[in-house]
């Protein structure tokens, strides 16, 4: 994502990414959450984002089969996730797509 010109804030789990989002939410467009995290999970992390009503948007990340039931919960209408492995221009498509839409 840095090699592609996109500023990138990090965290090691859900906790710190609500966190981050709390602190540096003026900065951010899209938060890049996986279904599966240590503390919180995305879905947590997107519920938090949608409560506080920040034009932040999310796009899921999973190595999960898309049958499983780990990733049923997050398969809302307009959550939208890509599974791992992903291609790196995929990512980078998908990314672009969501920042685009209005």
């Amino acid at each position: 994502l840095l090699r592609a010109g996109y500023n990138v804030l990090t965290a090691v789990d859900g906790e710190e990414a609500i966190e981050i989002l709390k602190e540096k939410s003026a900065e951010i467009n899209l938060a890049l959450v996986d279904a599966i995290m240590p503390k919180q999970g995305g879905r947590s992390v997107y519920d938090w984002i949608k409560a506080a009503e920040l034009p932040i948007k999310v796009l899921f990340m999973s190595g999960y089969n898309l049958d499983s039931t780990h990733t049923d919960f997050i398969l809302d209408e307009g959550i939208t996730l890509v599974k791992k492995p992903y291609p790196r221009h995929v990512l980078l498509q998908k990314i672009r797509e969501m920042l685009d839409e209005n």
